[in-house]
């Protein structure tokens, strides 16, 4: 394989992120030749084809919760999902999720689903993570729109965003929501309450779009 004096020359736009990747992390020319070549090197091509793709979605901001979440499909919706009127005169309502009445904006963004290789202790140090990378996680809109284009994807791990879903939850901090599936059944959820927020070895994935993306 040719190589210039910063390693292999890369002949494809794959075999140019794979240098990019791994000159990153010190790892010599001739292992990267060695990566590049045979049998190796479709296996290589393959998975960074993986990690590159992305789902397109339309969202459309003048959608209510209760739009949004039926156009999911989903066949089980999560407390705290959707408001749900009090079974009793002296109870609140319970809260559920809310937009911006307002905003009426239809815009279209790329998703991409990416993990951590490493333990994130808190909300604040995954929206790190994902600011290091170039991007954001997704909004609720953003979320529910994904799972009604690609409603399959939670079949094969969950797909997981934080954010902030009422003005009120701000004083708090921001929440974790979950697309999952148990026994071939898709649902919606909040994410649990766990000192560790992520550990290596989930079946599961963040969702991100760029950090243009408004």
């Amino acid at each position: 394989m040719a190589t210039n004096a910063d390693g292999p020359a890369p002949k494809t736009e794959a075999e140019r992120q794979l240098i990019q990747l791994l000159t990153g992390n010190q790892v010599s020319p001739e292992f990267l030749g060695q990566l590049l070549q045979g049998e190796m090197r479709d296996s290589v091509k393959a998975i960074l084809d993986q990690q590159r793709k992305t789902y397109g979605i339309t969202v459309n901001h003048a959608l209510n919760p209760e739009q949004m979440v039926a156009a999911g499909g989903f066949d089980r919706i999560g407390r705290g999902i959707l408001r749900i009127k009090s079974w009793g005169d002296d109870e609140p309502p319970e809260r559920g999720i809310m937009f911006d009445e307002s905003d009426t904006r239809i815009e279209k963004a790329d998703v991409r689903l990416d993990a951590p290789t490493e333990e994130m202790g808190s909300e604040e140090e995954l929206i790190a993570w994902v600011g290091g990378r170039g991007g954001r996680l997704l909004t609720m809109q953003e979320l529910l729109a994904f799972a009604a284009v690609y409603p399959d994807v939670q079949r094969h791990g969950a797909v997981i965003t934080v954010c902030y879903s009422w003005d009120d939850l701000k004083k708090y901090g921001p929440r974790a929501y979950v697309l999952g599936s148990e026994n071939g059944k898709r649902y919606i959820e909040k994410g649990w309450d766990s000192p560790k927020l992520w550990w290596p070895g989930q079946a599961a994935k963040f969702a991100i779009v760029p950090k243009e993306t408004k």
